[in-house]
């Protein structure tokens, strides 16, 4: 679960279904394991990287050929509305 945040919630239910899972996280968890992955997780995340392509970079390098990448992020839902989406007011996107 990279860019967990605090409270690793979705790694908590990755792990309740039976399933191993690691987490990492740039200022709660910071210990990143350097090894192959089949499956990497970055929910709600991708738009609080600063430098967007380092992430990335080092997230292709952790994932296997065949592996999976599950990003998540909210959505505006009109050109109209964007201005007041509080996504862009939030000093930290």
């Amino acid at each position: 679960d990279y860019g967990c945040g605090p409270e690793p919630v979705l790694a908590h239910l990755i792990q309740s279904q039976g399933y191993k899972c690691e987490i990492y996280d740039p200022i709660f968890f910071p210990e990143l394991q350097p090894k192959d992955y089949d499956f990497i997780t970055a929910t709600e995340c991708i738009e609080h990287f600063h430098f967007p392509s380092v992430d990335f970079d080092k997230i292709s390098k952790m994932l296997r050929q065949e592996g999976i990448l599950a990003l998540m992020t909210d959505t505006w839902q009109s050109i109209e509305k964007f201005g007041t989406w509080h996504y862009i007011r939030d000093f930290t996107h």
